[in-house]
């Protein structure tokens, strides 16, 4: 158990945060929660309930480092690789869920620009692990 908490803890702070502010947001939320979004406009509404998506949305994560983690033994260069892309997925899940509890109680978020940026960064982010872990080997 040790070992596995030292291996996903950052996946686990990710969860618990996920898991820790849907519980405190629940029963503050209104019935409804925007789902979906067209030209900025909430099209889609769902139950209060489906606050609890993007914490079970957070366990990807772990089937990510998991994974991965099995076939990056066989690339040791990209040793690694595979939390710092679990990090990142946990970090845009858990984003999402904060723009959609401020979304139920009136915030005006833009999430279309944040998750552009996000769409931006991550890529940009996996890109230069990659160019420093092969700027080592050269």
């Amino acid at each position: 158990m040790k070992a596995f908490f030292r291996a996903y803890w950052i996946e686990c702070v990710l969860f618990l945060l996920g898991l820790i502010s849907a519980v405190i947001a629940f029963p503050l939320l209104p019935d409804s929660i925007p789902m979906q979004w067209r030209d900025g406009e909430v099209v889609s509404t769902g139950s209060k309930g489906f606050v609890f998506l993007f914490p079970a949305l957070l366990l990807v994560p772990f089937a990510v480092h998991g994974l991965l983690g099995l076939q990056m033994r066989k690339l040791p260069i990209l040793q690694g690789f595979d939390r710092l892309l679990a990090v990142l997925v946990g970090a845009v899940l858990l984003s999402c869920q904060i723009c959609i509890l401020l979304l139920a109680w009136g915030v005006n978020v833009p999430m279309a620009l944040i998750l552009m940026a996000e769409l931006v960064i991550v890529p940009v982010v996996l890109m230069i692990f990659v160019a420093r872990k092969l700027m080592r080997k050269i």
